[in-house]
């Protein structure tokens, strides 16, 4: 992380891709609870700030795994913070 951070996220943010789709296989709640945590581990290092499209790719990987586990848990908290994550991304691509 320390030595590159960039691709630390990037592996982050991949590991995050792929967790959640074996929690979706598997209806396994820890391991989209890990994809939501590899992802949020992603976005502390690509901020808005200083890596605006690969924040917005970060928000809406996270926003995947929330929407997953909120489903698998029928939470709408969490359902409506994969929105959040996915309205997040969206600010930084404007419709025009």
């Amino acid at each position: 992380r320390e030595r590159a951070p960039a691709q630390w996220a990037t592996i982050e943010n991949n590991m995050s891709s792929a967790l959640e789709t074996i929690g979706e296989i598997d209806g396994d709640i820890p391991t989209l609870q890990r994809a939501r945590q590899a992802a949020e581990a992603a976005l502390t290092i690509w901020t808005r700030e200083h890596a605006a499209a690969s924040w917005a790719n970060g928000q809406l990987t996270l926003g995947n795994a929330l929407q997953r586990l909120g489903d698998k848990q029928d939470d709408k908290d969490l359902l409506l913070q994969a929105a959040t994550a996915y309205q997040a991304a969206l600010s930084e691509y404007p419709h025009e």
